[in-house]
């Protein structure tokens, strides 16, 4: 009989194609709605997060860092403060410095249980910050957000950067201690720390001054850090300042130079920010993959005009600062000695500095 196109059966000789044809079509059917499956999955995600975003970001966010925690810290000052974070259960940043060297935190007998402490914050989810290494500034280089020349890593060289911090994150690890956040000294490092810190798995750095937190080209995620505690805690003659209408932001305390009254005004402020204040991870949830936009550009550049203007001041400054003979050059508190160019054998704490010139 004559073969007929519409019968794949009746080729004499040839194995039968059609429950091949029909398996090819089920297969091809299958990944077709699997792949709009996965696409429609996809979407659903990026709105709910959209959606989550436009609800947490109808109002100003704040988080809490806590600068220059180290075993000789100012316990007695730090014990009602933790006391009032517990109370409201925040979950603050908490910038820990791993092999203090810096004078200036001497200031009460060393707890022995520091590490303790610390590793309880970490389970009750608070977030351990990666504070430098020994908190001493060793370069006169401003960095990237710096407003006076005094750093521990920007100017340093690669190498130098890179032992610096392997060897600060040892001392974390070795300690039972995690952290991938970068809380830098000074607010002073430069891009080749930020790169150091991506290699070695520090990918989230509290700094900057975007309106919003970003992710940038290398996956970095970047939590801005834009006010001290001059901003919360009142003065006499002064005002703490009202929350803001949008934004993430973050308050830099240093907690070691606080006064009785300023741990009363801290417990009446937090109650007052307290629907406001949010945690990393919760703002890692809602920002991350999160790009830069022209309003976040726009506030670096008001930023970073007001720093040149500072750091001219600083350098005429030290312009006036008369030399010292047959010594270390002293200008703003840093002590000027030559730094090792290629590792962290030879650096030694290099600074004496006031408390003016600290992280702010």
């Amino acid at each position: 009989m004559p073969w007929s196109g519409s019968s794949l059966t009746s080729i004499p000789g040839e194995p039968c194609l059609e429950p091949l044809a029909r398996a090819l079509r089920y297969g091809l059917m299958r990944v077709l709605w699997l792949g709009l499956i996965f696409q429609y999955m996809s979407a659903a995600e990026n709105a709910h997060r959209f959606w989550n975003r436009m609800i947490a970001t109808s109002d100003a966010s704040y988080l809490l860092r806590f600068d220059d925690i180290c075993p000789t810290m100012k316990w007695s000052t730090w014990e009602p403060i933790e006391l009032i974070l517990r109370e409201h259960d925040i979950k603050p940043i908490m910038a820990v410095v791993p092999d203090n060297h810096d004078p200036e935190l001497y200031l009460e007998r060393a707890n022995p249980n520091f590490w303790d402490r610390v590793r309880s914050w970490q389970a009750a989810g608070w977030t351990v910050g990666l504070h430098g290494f020994q908190h001493t500034y060793v370069t006169r280089h401003p960095g990237l957000y710096s407003h006076r020349k005094a750093s521990e890593f920007a100017g340093l060289s690669p190498f130098a950067q890179r032992e610096k911090l392997a060897r600060a994150l040892a001392i974390l690890r070795s300690e039972g201690v995690h952290s991938s956040l970068w809380a830098a000294p000074g607010h002073s490092f430069d891009r080749t720390t930020v790169l150091i810190l991506g290699e070695l798995g520090v990918t989230s750095i509290s700094d900057g001054f975007t309106i919003s937190p970003y992710t940038d080209e290398q996956g970095t995620f970047w939590i801005p850090q834009q006010l001290s505690e001059k901003q919360m805690l009142s003065s006499p003659g002064r005002k703490p300042s009202e929350p803001k209408s949008k934004g993430v932001w973050t308050f830099c305390f240093h907690p070691n130079a606080w006064t009785d009254e300023d741990i009363v005004c801290f417990r009446r402020e937090v109650g007052r920010y307290r629907s406001l204040i949010r945690s990393v991870g919760e703002v890692h949830a809602l920002y991350f993959g999160r790009q830069m936009d022209w309003p976040d550009r726009i506030q670096i550049a008001k930023f970073e005009v007001r720093r040149q203007l500072r750091l001219l001041g600083f350098a005429y400054s030290v312009a006036k600062t008369p030399k010292v003979a047959d010594g270390p050059n002293v200008a703003n508190g840093v002590i000027e000695h030559g730094v090792a160019e290629h590792g962290v054998a030879e650096m030694e704490p290099v600074r004496i500095a006031t408390r003016q010139e600290k992280d702010q």
